[in-house]
């Protein structure tokens, strides 16, 4: 049975000797090579008969807009692919377009045709604005469309162009550090007078030191621009990952902002004791990088150890009245590593080896659910007393009404966490804690947004457990559509 089905199928497969060839060129209407358009041969049955039920066959054009492709011998329609597509040899409309008929070992070529100016899009041109001293020239980079490179490089004087833009909305980018991509909508007409300014460059130099005799481990040094608080703000972050030379030094130029400073592939054994700008402790802040004020001077101290034991307990916050058990605590490293271990019933737990530095921890609550960053330095020496709070939870009682009757919708409700808010400090427990507070991207990405997936109950009320501590929240309300219905919302808060 097998047999015959594939025997059928390769029965209805076109052979070589019932195929024929389609070829032709493709031009803008100014005459320029139409490049990497899609055109389908679409097939046709003969007047009178029933519609084809054959399937259209695709082909691209290249470079200088020729476009070629074997098809089973019938009556096909070629048009371009778009959505207002243009039709051979040359017309809008498909009544007026010109059936090509293909008969098998037969060649079709020259079967080309102009797009329309209607087809054939727009100029977009800009300028690149470099600030005063920038290291390197414009026609050095490079600008991008939509993963499309400009025609052509950057001219001296910073001028780019793309031809042949369609309608839409598009990014413009460029390739240059902490530079900021603009957003065009293109019409039906030119557009010029683009601006992407290229942010300035400062020098930045620093050293590694190891505070014991022995190898030097050769780390990296990272500096990572911070992200954005909220998860799917557009903001680029530039990131820079150095090898320091055999003085044990390294240096770099930034945009400005703010940056974390860390080290990466740190052998087993090492950590980092300090990481200092300008004598200013950077384990408690960022590095920012300013136009203005003194060079920035970056300091890594590295020490050694075999690992210490930290112990300790979570506690609960005295108005906390809940039930629920922490499941685990997780220890972040100035790296990015991240150390987790359970946390018992009573509240201890324990990490059987760790590296002395700087860590925030977070205790889970559930698997989505966590309380906000808290700043330990663990020392070179064995720590059993540690304390972390944990933050009580809160109700969320909210109440939809919607307007004209009708079922209440689910929606999502998001809790974005303020960062400005910062981290909790734990001093006291561990001797020598500074006072700042802890900035990493690292804190900025994890629990910034909780998302409530809130399901109404047939009076409209509902209510979710979540952490919420003394942390200040905005939030935001998405409400799902039914049949292209609006819904009025209204909620009210109790917390």
């Amino acid at each position: 049975m097998k047999v015959l089905l594939l025997a059928a199928l390769l029965a209805q497969q076109p052979t070589p000797d019932t195929m024929g060839v389609v070829s032709g060129t493709i031009l803008y209407s100014d005459g320029t090579p139409a490049t990497a358009i899609g055109v389908r041969l679409v097939p046709v049955s003969n007047p009178g008969q029933p519609s084809s039920s054959g399937r259209a066959a695709l082909a691209f054009t290249d470079p200088k807009g020729n476009y070629t492709r074997s098809v089973a011998a019938g009556r096909y329609i070629i048009q371009t692919l778009a959505d207002n597509p243009t039709f051979y040899p040359g017309v809008l409309i498909q009544s007026a377009a010109t059936v090509v008929v293909v008969t098998a070992g037969s060649v079709n070529s020259g079967l080309n045709f102009s797009l329309p100016p209607s087809a054939s899009g727009v100029r977009l041109q800009g300028r690149v604005v470099l600030p005063v001293g920038y290291p390197a020239p414009a026609s050095t980079l490079r600008v991008v469309k939509s993963g499309e490179s400009a025609d052509g490089p950057i001219s001296a004087d910073g001028t780019f162009e793309f031809t042949h833009v369609m309608p839409g909305v598009y990014p413009l980018s460029i390739s240059a550090p902490g530079a900021q991509p603009v957003t065009v909508t293109v019409a039906n007409q030119d557009i010029a007078g683009v601006e992407l300014r290229v942010p300035p460059l400062i020098p930045v130099q620093g050293v590694v030191s190891v505070d014991v005799a022995g190898p030097r481990p050769a780390l990296k040094v990272l500096l990572e621009s911070f992200l954005p608080a909220v998860a799917g703000t557009p903001v680029e972050t530039h990131r820079v990952s150095l090898t320091p030379l055999a003085n044990r030094s390294f240096s770099t130029s930034l945009p400005l902002g703010e940056y974390r400073v860390a080290a990466t592939n740190l052998p087993a054994g090492y950590y980092i004791k300090e990481i200092t700008a300008n004598s200013q402790d950077l384990f408690g802040t960022s590095l920012k990088i300013e136009e203005s004020g003194p060079a920035a001077r970056v300091s890594l101290v590295v020490g050694t150890s075999s690992g210490v034991r930290v112990a300790g307990r979570v506690t609960r916050a005295d108005n906390d009245r809940t039930t629920s058990v922490p499941q685990k605590i997780l220890f972040t490293g100035t790296s990015g590593e991240v150390l987790e271990t359970s946390v018992g019933p009573d509240g201890g737990f324990e990490f059987l080896k760790l590296l002395p530095g700087n860590y925030h921890a977070r205790i889970m609550v559930s698997s989505t659910v966590s309380s906000r960053p808290t700043r330990v330095v663990v020392p070179n020496r064995n720590v059993s007393n540690l304390e972390i709070s944990l933050p009580g939870t809160r109700e969320l009682f909210g109440k939809v009404a919607v307007e004209g009757g009708g079922p209440p919708p689910r929606f999502a409700l998001l809790l974005a966490r303020d960062l400005k808010m910062g981290t909790e400090e734990r001093q006291g427990e561990l001797p020598f804690v500074p006072a700042a507070t802890l900035m990493t991207s690292v804190a900025a990405r994890s629990d910034s947004t909780l998302k409530l997936d809130v399901g109404l109950c047939p009076t409209g009320l509902s209510s979710s457990e979540y952490l919420m501590g003394t942390t200040a929240f905005s939030h935001s309300l998405r409400v799902c559509r039914k049949s292209q219905r609006e819904f009025h919302r209204h909620i009210s808060f109790d917390l």
